[in-house]
């Protein structure tokens, strides 16, 4: 059974309560949050994700909105190791043969052979 597809009223406001959900559960403070995902691109998010109705109106259900924070959780989580890599915590690679990104820590021993 499929959950009932309501309207967005507004998708500004419902941007800013989902970024202050995810600030929340991430214990992220919400000024900190436009460092990892804006309100600009949370709203992208929304649209992206919704479905239109014959009017042009959002609608989103209990499955979207999963969809929604879980792309908005990923986007917070990838920034975060794309800056552990820049710092040299992690090392982050291609590889063809697992055909996707490969993320691993970087050992004090890795630290002291490489520079």
């Amino acid at each position: 059974m499929q959950d009932k597809l309501v309207k967005v009223k507004d998708v500004k406001a419902m941007a800013r309560h989902i970024r202050r959900d995810i600030a929340k559960q991430q214990g992220v403070p919400i000024k900190e949050l436009k460092d990892f995902i804006t309100q600009n691109e949370m709203i992208s998010l929304i649209r992206q994700y919704s479905q239109p109705n014959e009017v042009g109106d959002l609608l989103v259900n209990c499955q979207i909105l999963d969809k929604i924070f879980k792309e908005a959780y990923n986007w917070i989580v990838g920034i975060e190791i794309s800056r552990l890599a820049a710092a040299g915590t992690f090392d982050v690679y291609w590889s063809d043969d697992k055909n996707s990104m490969v993320f691993a820590a970087i050992t004090e021993k890795e630290k002291d052979i490489n520079g």
